[in-house]
């Protein structure tokens, strides 16, 4: 998802886009500790939804910005 990104771009996040990738973090562990805790499988989908929902946006966020840079150009 992130591959169009460049390493340079994730470094300079701002601070919307690091609130995204904090929320990705929070929700993949909330599933993990959801299954580890013994819960059905099934009740770990919430979490992991929200996890793809925000990684999708942030890289939809960080690649934009890439490519209007390179539009100024």
């Amino acid at each position: 998802m992130l591959g169009q990104i460049v390493p340079d771009r994730i470094s300079r996040m701002t601070p919307q886009e690091r609130r995204l990738l904090d929320n990705v973090k929070r929700a993949f562990h909330e599933s993990d500790v959801a299954l580890m805790s013994g819960r059905h499988a099934d009740s770990c989908l919430k979490d992991l939804s929200i996890a793809v929902d925000a990684a999708a946006k942030l890289s939809g966020s960080l690649r934009l910005r890439i490519v209007t840079r390179a539009k100024e150009t």
